[in-house]
């Protein structure tokens, strides 16, 4: 039975893979890189922007050149994303129904203080959140679990007890290296894109309740 509720951010929150899409594709035009989409899956996605772009390049920039486009990206993503901010149907709900069932939530996401605390506000969410751990306040991205770990730590449930919602198979592979359960959210990959990484998979938090999330 899970005893307490870690959701990621980008894409799990919020619906904002389009405007990652369109803030990625402005800044790779901008510097003439030709990247696939299986690349961003694999190397972006789920990471923090810095920890992506030193992963998908791998030496061709210095750590201050990749500090730099990592900033120009936040740049375009913020720009973009607070002009069309897009909640995930359903999400106060759900965690106004697990705060009534006294059912410990945290968020855990590589995306910076800054940008979360905009959602947070946006969102009118913040007294929900026990626990509340970024790219900051970590050392390794995901799939390393160690943000995941680290979390469960805060909240001061055991891995195996706590159920993650994610989307990026980062993510995924970071939550289940932890020993976590996991709900994919289906806002970047669907469901038979997995074995049996994943618990459930849901489209948005409508089609999920408190008891299932318990059973779980």
């Amino acid at each position: 039975m899970s005893k307490a509720v870690i959701f990621d951010h980008d894409g799990v929150i919020i619906d904002n893979q389009p405007a990652q899409k369109l803030a990625w594709k402005k800044l790779f035009d901008e510097y003439g890189f030709t990247i696939s989409n299986e690349e961003m899956s694999q190397n972006i996605r789920g990471r923090s922007t810095f920890e992506g772009l030193k992963k998908l390049f791998r030496g061709r920039f210095s750590d201050n050149e990749l500090l730099a486009i990592a900033k120009r990206k936040e740049q375009l993503y913020t720009d973009i994303f607070q002009k069309d901010f897009r909640a995930v149907k359903g999400f106060n709900a759900l965690v106004e129904d697990l705060n009534r069932n006294n059912i410990p939530m945290a968020i855990a996401t590589s995306t910076t203080n800054e940008l979360l605390n905009y959602s947070i506000k946006r969102m009118q969410i913040g007294n929900f959140f026990d626990v509340i751990v970024t790219a900051e306040n970590i050392s390794k991205s995901k799939p390393d679990p160690q943000i995941y770990l680290v979390t469960a730590s805060k909240l001061k449930i055991e891995p195996a007890d706590c159920i993650v919602f994610e989307d990026s198979f980062s993510g995924i592979r970071s939550a289940r290296a932890a020993g976590m359960k996991v709900i994919l959210m289906e806002t970047t990959h669907k469901r038979e894109e997995f074995n049996d990484e994943i618990e459930l998979a849901i489209s948005d938090f409508t089609e999920v309740s408190v008891l299932q999330i318990k059973k779980l």
